[in-house]
């Protein structure tokens, strides 16, 4: 049960990571991470009644929206010029 602990964490430290890390750190983390829960939401499914499971759908719509999102999203490496500019 402990470990489910830690899956619900998950979403909360995506959040986190998305302020301090780097956008191409950023993008894999989060595609990552929503993987993983929502293989910890669907080891939950077997012994699931009605409400988790629509609960579990709603979970995993917003996982894949994140990835859809993280997968999309374009990453530039910072030139010297913008660099130079945030100066």
């Amino acid at each position: 049960m402990l470990l489910y602990g830690f899956i619900v964490e998950i979403p909360i430290l995506m959040v986190l990571l998305s302020r301090i890390l780097k956008d191409r750190a950023n993008k894999w983390a989060n595609i990552v991470a929503a993987g993983v829960a929502m293989l910890g939401i669907a080891s939950t499914l077997p012994t699931a009644d009605l409400d988790d499971i629509f609960f579990a759908l709603i979970n995993v719509g917003a996982l894949l929206t994140v990835m859809r999102t993280a997968w999309t999203l374009s990453v530039t490496e910072p030139t010297s010029i913008t660099l130079a500019q945030e100066r």
